[in-house]
Protein backbone atom coordinates (compact mmCIF):
# COMPACT_ATOMS: atom_id res chain seq x y z
CA UNK A 1 0.00 0.00 0.00
CA UNK A 2 2.69 2.64 0.81
CA UNK A 3 4.28 2.20 -2.61
CA UNK A 4 1.81 2.67 -4.19
CA UNK A 5 0.48 5.96 -2.44
CA UNK A 6 4.63 6.73 -2.92
CA UNK A 7 4.04 5.93 -6.67
CA UNK A 8 0.85 8.34 -7.02
CA UNK A 9 2.31 10.79 -5.27
CA UNK A 10 4.94 10.67 -7.96
CA UNK A 11 2.74 11.23 -10.91
CA UNK A 12 1.27 14.59 -9.60
CA UNK A 13 1.89 17.55 -11.42
CA UNK A 14 3.02 19.32 -8.03
CA UNK A 15 3.25 17.71 -4.45
CA UNK A 16 2.22 18.94 -1.16
CA UNK A 17 4.23 16.29 1.45
CA UNK A 18 4.41 16.64 5.31
CA UNK A 19 7.32 14.23 6.35
CA UNK A 20 10.33 14.59 8.34
CA UNK A 21 12.07 14.17 5.04
CA UNK A 22 11.60 14.62 1.26
CA UNK A 23 13.48 13.82 -1.56
CA UNK A 24 13.71 14.19 -5.09
CA UNK A 25 16.21 13.44 -7.82
CA UNK A 26 16.04 14.13 -11.59
CA UNK A 27 12.14 14.85 -12.04
CA UNK A 28 10.45 17.66 -13.21
CA UNK A 29 7.30 19.40 -10.92
CA UNK A 30 4.83 22.28 -11.50
CA UNK A 31 5.26 23.07 -7.35
CA UNK A 32 6.66 21.83 -4.20
CA UNK A 33 5.46 22.84 -0.58
CA UNK A 34 6.80 20.32 2.02
CA UNK A 35 7.64 20.87 5.65
CA UNK A 36 10.42 18.90 7.52
CA UNK A 37 14.11 18.16 5.48
CA UNK A 38 13.45 18.61 1.60
CA UNK A 39 16.09 17.58 -0.61
CA UNK A 40 16.45 18.30 -4.19
CA UNK A 41 19.16 16.67 -6.21
CA UNK A 42 18.87 18.02 -10.32
CA UNK A 43 15.26 18.91 -9.71
CA UNK A 44 13.40 20.91 -11.92
CA UNK A 45 10.42 23.18 -10.23
CA UNK A 46 9.21 25.38 -12.66
CA UNK A 47 6.71 27.14 -10.03
CA UNK A 48 7.06 27.86 -6.47
CA UNK A 49 8.56 25.91 -3.96
CA UNK A 50 7.41 26.40 -0.14
CA UNK A 51 9.16 24.48 2.75
CA UNK A 52 8.67 25.03 5.91
CA UNK A 53 12.00 23.32 7.64
CA UNK A 54 14.86 22.85 5.66
CA UNK A 55 15.68 23.03 2.23
CA UNK A 56 19.18 21.25 0.74
CA UNK A 57 19.13 21.35 -3.33
CA UNK A 58 21.76 20.53 -5.93
CA UNK A 59 21.81 21.21 -9.19
CA UNK A 60 17.95 22.19 -9.07
CA UNK A 61 16.25 24.60 -11.22
CA UNK A 62 13.64 26.48 -9.40
CA UNK A 63 10.51 29.15 -10.17
CA UNK A 64 10.62 30.85 -6.91
CA UNK A 65 11.09 29.86 -3.14
CA UNK A 66 10.13 30.63 -0.05
CA UNK A 67 11.19 29.01 2.47
CA UNK A 68 10.87 28.86 6.61
CA UNK A 69 14.09 27.56 8.36
CA UNK A 70 17.30 26.86 6.81
CA UNK A 71 17.87 26.89 2.48
CA UNK A 72 21.13 25.76 1.67
CA UNK A 73 21.53 25.48 -2.31
CA UNK A 74 24.59 24.75 -4.06
CA UNK A 75 25.10 25.24 -7.91
CA UNK A 76 21.00 25.51 -8.47
CA UNK A 77 19.24 28.31 -9.79
CA UNK A 78 16.64 30.28 -8.61
CA UNK A 79 14.44 32.50 -11.69
CA UNK A 80 11.98 33.87 -9.25
CA UNK A 81 12.12 36.05 -6.12
CA UNK A 82 13.35 34.33 -3.04
CA UNK A 83 12.10 34.92 -0.01
CA UNK A 84 14.00 33.03 3.26
CA UNK A 85 12.97 32.96 6.69
CA UNK A 86 15.28 31.71 8.73
CA UNK A 87 19.53 31.25 7.02
CA UNK A 88 20.51 30.91 3.37
CA UNK A 89 24.19 29.50 2.40
CA UNK A 90 24.39 28.86 -1.62
CA UNK A 91 27.53 27.98 -3.25
CA UNK A 92 27.77 28.64 -7.21
CA UNK A 93 23.76 29.35 -7.48
CA UNK A 94 22.00 32.02 -9.52
CA UNK A 95 19.70 34.33 -8.02
CA UNK A 96 17.57 36.01 -11.23
CA UNK A 97 15.26 37.85 -9.23
CA UNK A 98 15.17 39.84 -5.93
CA UNK A 99 16.64 37.86 -2.20
CA UNK A 100 14.01 39.02 0.29
CA UNK A 101 15.48 37.07 3.62
CA UNK A 102 14.82 37.63 7.31
CA UNK A 103 17.78 36.48 8.67
CA UNK A 104 20.49 36.91 11.35
CA UNK A 105 23.21 35.34 8.45
CA UNK A 106 23.14 34.68 4.58
CA UNK A 107 26.24 33.55 2.66
CA UNK A 108 26.86 33.40 -0.97
CA UNK A 109 30.24 31.74 -2.61
CA UNK A 110 30.90 32.05 -6.01
CA UNK A 111 26.95 33.25 -6.97
CA UNK A 112 25.48 35.58 -9.34
CA UNK A 113 22.41 37.98 -7.72
CA UNK A 114 20.66 40.28 -8.64
CA UNK A 115 19.69 41.74 -5.14
CA UNK A 116 19.48 41.34 -1.46
CA UNK A 117 17.04 43.10 0.80
CA UNK A 118 17.65 42.37 4.62
CA UNK A 119 14.65 42.44 6.76
CA UNK A 120 14.69 43.11 10.36
CA UNK A 121 14.69 40.43 12.53
CA UNK A 122 12.23 40.36 15.41
CA UNK A 123 15.20 38.50 17.93
CA UNK A 124 18.15 41.01 19.00
CA UNK A 125 20.67 38.42 18.31
CA UNK A 126 23.06 41.63 16.91
CA UNK A 127 24.12 42.77 13.84
CA UNK A 128 22.66 40.90 10.15
CA UNK A 129 25.15 39.70 7.89
CA UNK A 130 25.81 39.29 4.00
CA UNK A 131 28.47 37.47 3.61
CA UNK A 132 30.04 37.49 -0.58
CA UNK A 133 32.80 35.81 -1.82
CA UNK A 134 33.35 35.95 -5.28
CA UNK A 135 29.91 37.09 -5.83
CA UNK A 136 28.19 39.33 -8.65
CA UNK A 137 25.09 41.34 -7.07
CA UNK A 138 24.05 43.36 -10.33
CA UNK A 139 21.64 45.23 -7.82
CA UNK A 140 22.25 46.51 -4.52
CA UNK A 141 22.04 45.37 -1.01
CA UNK A 142 19.61 47.08 1.16
CA UNK A 143 19.11 46.31 5.14
CA UNK A 144 16.08 47.65 7.17
CA UNK A 145 17.99 47.66 10.54
CA UNK A 146 20.35 50.15 9.43
CA UNK A 147 23.16 47.93 11.39
CA UNK A 148 23.79 45.64 8.98
CA UNK A 149 27.66 44.07 7.88
CA UNK A 150 28.45 43.31 4.26
CA UNK A 151 31.71 41.02 4.37
CA UNK A 152 33.58 41.29 0.95
CA UNK A 153 35.67 38.29 0.71
CA UNK A 154 37.89 37.77 -2.49
CA UNK A 155 36.47 39.32 -5.80
CA UNK A 156 33.11 40.24 -5.01
CA UNK A 157 31.32 42.96 -6.75
CA UNK A 158 28.30 44.69 -5.95
CA UNK A 159 26.74 47.10 -8.58
CA UNK A 160 24.22 48.91 -7.17
CA UNK A 161 24.14 51.17 -3.37
CA UNK A 162 25.19 48.95 -0.37
CA UNK A 163 22.67 50.76 2.79
CA UNK A 164 22.11 50.59 5.84
CA UNK A 165 25.31 48.11 6.22
CA UNK A 166 29.17 48.85 6.97
CA UNK A 167 31.23 47.08 4.27
CA UNK A 168 34.26 44.70 5.55
CA UNK A 169 36.46 43.54 2.64
CA UNK A 170 38.88 40.34 4.01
Amino acid sequence: MMHALISLVLLLPYATLHASQIQYGKERLESLQGSGRVVLNETQIVGYVDVNGSLFANGAHLGSASINGQATLYDSTVEGKSVINGSLCAEKCTFRSAIDATAQKVSFTECNLNSIHITKTPWPNGKQVVKLSNCNCRGGIVFDSGDGIVIFKNKSLVQGKVVGAVIQKI
